[in-house]
């Protein structure tokens, strides 16, 4: 067999499989399909961002100022913009520039041996169990219910492992608090595994720890991944990161000077220009207006979810997305729906225990939202 996993010939990424399906309907409607499926934001970036892209830009038609390849790991001014953010939990040594969250959760999978079982929580962002299949790695499921308040539960499985957690968390918004985090690392430390913590939501966060490394023992155990695809509307500018602390090793091994080694050899690194735009984004002002964003999708959330729970059970959290419970199966809603013109995530794709559900994301246009609501609860109400 040429291809190394089964899995390379399987269908399309869950998100890439809705957008030819959203598509497919624009041309049969002969309109556009409002979107509360993707998780892209709308709010654009802050001037101070486009600003700061412009200086740089123009900082490369000048020999003196002109700059080549960046340093695979990320130019120090964005490395310590980064860890102002983090109050004093890590270092700019400790962080590692990257293309984007996504890109980081799949090349960590690729980074430890593949007899390694992945621990996942279900349902969850898709790219853990695929980067987990693509490697051929077991996957053992940590199912996320409302008999457990949607929190993955401690499994009686005491080998060493990979751990996915995110929090706040995608599809069900839910945010861990200190207690289970603290049960989470206790178990990695005691158990020898690896924490991949993923952090794309951090800035959403109202309740509990923002960063993993609030918690005691976290550096001995954990990785965190960031982004500002959503906070500060990086999604096709690409800028993210994965913090590893000095002091975490594996088999007495730096995973710091591992990931090092990884990068240089297969990243070319992140663009000055959007480096540039990346520190502005996490300086005071970006912030400033970053939070204006954040607040304006926990709105859109808030109200798409007391609206829907006066017809169906919903739970909702800091992160921008609704999950809604229905009584048949999320794939049928989601075609319903979108023969109505509106796109949903079903829930299927985050794992098994979303087959009843789908997701809905708070980041579209006030006025899609509140569209969508009349048809949402129409047909929710007959579900």
């Amino acid at each position: 067999m040429i291809l190394s996993s089964a899995y390379y010939r399987e269908g399309q990424y869950l998100f890439g499989r809705i957008e030819e399906r959203i598509k497919e309907a624009e041309r049969r409607l002969s309109r556009k399909v409002i979107r509360l499926s993707l998780g892209d934001v709308t709010c654009p970036v802050a001037p101070c961002v486009a600003y700061a892209m412009e200086v740089a830009s123009r900082e490369m038609v000048r020999g003196e100022t002109f700059r080549g390849y960046p340093p695979s790991t990320g130019f120090p001014f964005v490395k310590e913009a980064i860890a102002k953010t983090y109050r004093g939990l890590v270092n700019p040594d400790e962080i590692f520039v990257s293309d984007g969250a996504k890109s980081d959760l799949a090349g960590w999978a690729y980074l430890f041996d593949k007899s390694l079982p992945a621990l996942i929580p279900d349902p969850s962002y898709p790219v853990y169990r695929d980067s987990s299949r693509l490697v051929g790695r077991e996957i053992v499921a940590l199912p996320c219910t409302q008999d457990n308040d949607f929190v993955p539960t401690i499994p009686s499985f005491e080998g060493r492992s990979l751990i996915y957690l995110c929090s706040p968390a995608n599809p069900t918004a839910r945010t861990m608090t200190m207690k289970e985090l603290q049960e989470w690392v206790d178990y990695a430390i005691k158990t020898n595994s690896i924490i991949l913590f993923d952090a794309a939501y951090q800035a959403f966060a109202l309740e509990g720890p923002r960063s993993i490394y609030e918690i005691e023992g976290a550096k001995e155990c954990a990785i965190e991944i960031g982004s500002l695809s959503k906070s500060a509307s990086f999604g096709g500018l690409r800028f993210g990161w994965s913090i590893v602390p000095a002091q975490l090793q594996v088999d007495g091994i730096k995973l710091a000077n591992v990931w090092r080694r990884r990068q240089s050899t297969l990243f070319n690194g992140v663009s000055y220009v959007t480096q540039r735009g990346a520190e502005a984004a996490l300086s005071k002002e970006g912030l400033q207006y970053s939070a204006q964003c954040v607040e304006k999708y926990r709105q859109n959330t808030h109200y798409m979810a007391s609206q829907l729970a006066l017809y169906t059970s919903v739970q909702y959290g800091d992160a921008p997305y609704v999950w809604v419970k229905v009584s048949t199966n999320g794939v049928d809603v989601f075609e319903r729906l979108l023969e109505m013109g509106v796109s949903v995530t079903p829930g299927e794709g985050f794992g098994k225990e979303g087959y009843q559900y789908i997701r809905l994301s708070g980041f579209a246009k006030r006025e899609d939202i509140e569209h969508s609501l009349t048809i949402l609860s129409t047909l929710t109400q007959n579900l």
